[in-house]
C-alpha cells in the first residue's frame, strides 16, 4: 500500500490500495444504502475494483422522511464534486432519504470500477478469504 496525500481536501490523507505492480484490490460491498455506496466510490478513486451487492431489485426507494446530510463530509469521503440534491436550512442540510439514495446510486454507477448488482443474494463473507456470490469468485 502507499500513502498519498490528497491536498484538495484539506490535508485529508488517502491510501493507494494497490503497490506498484500489484493486481488491483477487487472488493465486495456487501448492502448498497448510504454507507455501501459512499465506501464503493472512496474505494474506487483509489484504484480498487467494486461490486455493491445490493439484495433490492430496483432503485426505487421506499421511506426515510427528513434526513440530515453533511454535504462537506459526504463529498470529503466520496470526492464527488456536485452535491446531493438537499435543501439548506438554517442549521442543517436535509433532504428525502429516495433523493439522497438516488443520486448515490446514480454517482456510484458513473465512477469508473463500481458495479451496482441489484437483487442480488449474497453469501459469507469473511476478511481475506474467497467468496462466492452470483457465480462471481471475489478474494
Amino acid at each position: 500500500m502507499t500513502r498519498i496525500t490528497d491536498r484538495s481536501r484539506e490535508g485529508l490523507l488517502m491510501t493507494s490500495l494497490s503497490g506498484a505492480g500489484a493486481a488491483p484490490l477487487r472488493v465486495l460491498v456487501v448492502g448498497g444504502s448510504l454507507v455501501g455506496l459512499s465506501s464503493a466510490i472512496a474505494l474506487a478513486r483509489s484504484s480498487a475494483t467494486v461490486t455493491v451487492l445490493e439484495r433490492t431489485g430496483s432503485s426505487g426507494y421506499e421511506g426515510g422522511g427528513g434526513l440530515g446530510v453533511d454535504v462537506d463530509l459526504l463529498a470529503a469521503v466520496t470526492g464527488l464534486s456536485d452535491g446531493p440534491p438537499v435543501y439548506r436550512g438554517p442549521d442543517r442540510d436535509t433532504t428525502a432519504w429516495p433523493l439522497l439514495a438516488g443520486w448515490l446510486e446514480s454517482q456510484a454507477r458513473s465512477v469508473p470500477g463500481v458495479e451496482v448488482v441489484r437483487g442480488a443474494q449474497s453469501g459469507v463473507v469473511v476478511f481475506g478469504v474467497v467468496g462466492l456470490c452470483e457465480g462471481v469468485l471475489f478474494t
